[in-house]
């Protein structure tokens, strides 16, 4: 399914993807198009473990990354009018709510329960229902009743009940939010529904805390959580109360934990573009991917929209500002495909880097173009063994080497794409890299076949 002289990162996801709708879909389908998610939600959320699995590479990238992205991806969709229940077969079908909303809350009931207990319950779905239809009450029968086998309790001091449990979860819109005020010296909680529902919707609310250097998990339920778990003095440094909305950790070290928090507030309009702006300038050293990967859509709508105004070499001034070590060191990193948070990291970087017209960026994609170019010129089995440029930067490198001189690149182009439309029809392989390629040449007569 992988063809390792092209696949990129995204094609290997597709590939696990596709895998996992070996167990959830094929084995067991839903009933009806309402629990869509049985199938979706499954197949996003063990994607991951089978890469997990195959390929050691991937692990960082999983755990730090993709398991807690998943929530921020769907609460930007899940708070506004397009908000809809996880279990509906309202239009559109296939939105966020399978594919974000839906493996977050995959990933809320395992880390509930343990991932043995998890594993073992969904087991016993698969089997309950081999080679047949089910529905969500069917998962979540299954969930409960190898929860309550081992002694797991619920929010009540009570064997868990999956169902009772994820009865608001999957049949109500959005979610909750956990609103926080002083009051005598202490932080109070109170949850309330992200849309301000009415009649009021409330939660059971698996929430971990972390206090002391001890991380522990505690339910809250009710208006503002039933017993002394949520009795917090405030803080006296280093943590600030936004709007009563969220904590965020306002230290410079911890600007991952700000950044990807920070974005709700943000998005619901409880802070301003210059908060936000401010809360950037500490990425300047920043070395992981997470933070990047949140503020990159905002980055690019900079860019878009100050694309021909005077101001923008002000916002090409500013990004490069705020990413000085990406910069430097992240730029085509060849030797980041042994770890694909970094490569992730990196083929970012680089096409942001390239799109801002950095010199250093675009010199080395029209290197690394040419050097494509003199491999692969009588070479006529595609572009794989000839090719110096590993697949993960091929997009950039074609792009903007190509752009560099379109005379003597278009002819190139078209020879290849040639290949792949006549011999590689079923995985077209670099095709669609090259007609990429051939979009950034820009010049009309280059461009004639």
């Amino acid at each position: 399914m992988v063809d390792p002289d092209y696949a990129t990162i995204d094609q290997k996801i597709v590939a696990a993807w596709t895998t996992a709708h070996e167990w959830f879909g094929d084995l067991v389908t839903f009933s009806w198009f309402n629990d869509l998610f049985l199938n979706e939600a499954f197949a996003q959320y063990f994607m991951w473990n089978v890469l997990n699995y195959t390929d050691t590479r991937t692990r960082s990238y999983i755990d730090d990354y993709i398991r807690a992205h998943y929530n921020i991806w769907s609460i930007g969709d899940d708070c506004g009018r397009d908000s809809k229940p996880l279990r509906s077969d309202t239009p559109p079908l296939f939105s966020y709510a399978p594919y974000d909303k839906g493996p977050a809350l995959l990933h809320m009931i395992e880390q509930t329960l343990s991932w043995r207990v998890f594993i073992d319950g969904l087991t016993n779905y698969i089997q309950n229902h081999l080679y047949g239809n089910a529905d969500a009450y069917d998962l979540w029968k299954s969930l409960t009743d190898e929860a309550q086998s081992r002694s797991v309790l619920g929010w009540d001091g009570k064997p868990l009940n999956v169902t009772d449990f994820m009865e608001e979860w999957s049949n109500k819109v959005s979610y909750p939010t956990i609103i926080m005020s002083q009051q005598s010296g202490n932080i109070a909680f109170q949850q309330s529904s992200c849309l301000q529902q009415s009649p009021p919707v409330s939660w059971k609310i698996p929430l971990w805390v972390q206090n002391s250097g001890n991380e522990d998990m505690n339910w809250f339920y009710g208006d503002s959580g039933t017993n002394s778990a949520w009795t917090y003095p405030i803080p006296t440094s280093g943590f600030k109360v936004i709007n009563s909305r969220v904590v965020v950790s306002c230290e410079k070290n911890n600007s991952k934990y700000s950044l990807t928090h920070f974005m709700f507030p943000f998005d619901t309009g409880d802070y301003t573009w210059q908060d936000w702006l401010d809360l950037t300038m500490y990425m300047g050293s920043e070395q992981e991917f997470g933070p990047f990967e949140v503020v990159m859509d905002y980055w690019n709508e900079l860019l878009s929209r100050f694309r021909y105004d005077s101001n923008f070499p002000t916002i090409v001034k500013y990004i490069n500002s705020v990413s000085t070590y990406a910069m430097q060191n992240m730029q085509w990193c060849d030797s980041c495909t042994n770890e694909w948070k970094q490569m992730v990291f990196s083929r970012y970087i680089t096409s942001l880097s390239c799109r801002m017209g950095n010199s250093a960026c675009l010199n080395e994609a029209t290197n690394r173009f040419f050097a494509f170019k003199r491999n692969c010129t009588d070479f006529n089995a595609g572009t794989s063994t000839c090719n110096p440029i590993i697949p993960d930067f091929r997009r950039y490198a074609y792009c903007y080497g190509a752009s560099s001189e379109p005379q003597n690149a278009a002819p190139f182009l078209y020879k290849h794409m040639n290949y792949f439309q006549t011999k590689a029809i079923y995985f077209n392989r670099d095709f669609d890299n090259l007609l990429f390629a051939l979009s950034c040449v820009n010049d009309y007569d280059a461009m004639k076949p």
